[in-house]
């Protein structure tokens, strides 16, 4: 079994309710769609802020997948709906450069320079560690 890298892009970082867009949220969408057979996701969705100037947020996940990438290619190109937002899926390319903070487990920053308050579960992302 091989892994493929994908992304969506410009999600709305707040939902309609005033709520942050979540990687439940996200994967709840992702089982609703009519491509759920093909999210076999790796584990949780990645839900990076673009700016602090900005409204939108990308979210990053892996899916497992054959070595010709069979289940990536089936999902490339379509799209989800949040709310009435259309979200195309689009490959995303590892960047090795791309920090992983593990005390609140979003990329883009190291635990060294973390501003969480408490440290988040690897696995659920609650703050019970």
């Amino acid at each position: 079994m091989s892994k493929s890298y994908l992304k969506l892009i410009d999600i709305p970082f707040l939902r309609a309710d005033g709520v942050r867009t979540s990687s439940q949220h996200i994967e709840e969408v992702m089982r609703q769609s009519s491509l759920c057979n093909h999210f076999v996701l790796v584990g949780p969705t990645q839900v990076v802020c673009n700016s602090h100037a900005l409204d939108t947020a990308t979210v990053y996940f892996e899916v497992w997948d054959s070595q010709r990438g069979t289940r990536a290619a089936n999902l490339m190109g379509h799209s989800l709906q949040f709310s009435h937002w259309t979200i195309r899926i689009l490959e995303a390319n590892a960047n090795p450069g791309v920090s992983l903070c593990q005390r609140c487990w979003t990329w883009g920053h190291s635990s060294k320079s973390c501003h969480a308050k408490v440290p988040r579960c690897p696995l659920c992302g609650s703050p019970h560690y």
